[in-house]
């Protein structure tokens, strides 16, 4: 389920760096209430004036959509993975400073950051993040539970796995294949397939471990 206009509250699962940038994005296309849950709250904590609770209350009036609020994309497969257990309405953020191709789907849990551009022809995976400034050229596929850092670039006709990291400002170039499971380190240029599961960085990428 997508954000609809009567649904104007969201609950994030987690309270780390990237809920924060969740929450920012909410606040600037209308959400009105925001909720986080982590268990390990501490009594009265609050983030952007708005309170973190160990668990979701028993009541909660008015409408609420769930996010998995985490970077790690590990975690955030578990946290969405309880949401859809529970039925409960997810929801997909899109910031409308973003540019999604004709053609481009973008599945549900997922988090599209400010000044992203997703090309024609491209798809993104169940609960993915696209963060601020990211680029993802035309025809690429981006699997799910992937995080494409700040200011990365997937140049086109890339097919990117599940559970992939790719750091800050790091590069593939045009008609590259990632395999899932794999780290792009910051900065890293990749020039060729990196399918052996592990981390690869500098430029040209290469595996170190």
């Amino acid at each position: 389920m997508t954000i609809v206009s009567s649904m104007k509250n969201i609950i994030l699962l987690g309270c780390g760096g990237h809920a924060r940038s969740i929450a920012d994005l909410a606040l600037h296309i209308g959400f009105q209430k925001i909720l986080f849950v982590d268990k390990n709250a501490k009594p009265g904590e609050a983030i952007l004036d708005f309170p973190v609770l160990p668990n979701v209350p028993a009541k909660l009036s008015g409408n609420w959509l769930y996010f998995a609020g985490s970077g790690n994309n590990k975690i955030r497969y578990e946290q969405l993975s309880l949401i859809k257990s529970k039925r409960l309405p997810l929801a997909k953020l899109i910031s409308p400073l973003s540019i999604l191709g004709k053609n481009t789907t973008v599945e549900e849990g997922c988090f599209v950051g400010n000044h992203v551009y997703v090309g024609p022809n491209s798809k993104i995976g169940l609960g993915s993040i696209l963060n601020n400034h990211s680029l993802i050229e035309h025809d690429c596929d981006i699997g799910s539970f992937t995080h494409v850092s700040v200011n990365s670039t997937v140049a086109g006709n890339c097919k990117v796995g599940n559970f992939v990291m790719m750091g800050a400002s790091s590069t593939l170039i045009d008609n590259i294949n990632i395999g899932n499971n794999i780290v792009i380190g910051a900065g890293a240029v990749v020039v060729r397939d990196c399918n052996i599961v592990g981390t690869y960085v500098g430029v040209p990428a290469k595996l170190i471990n």
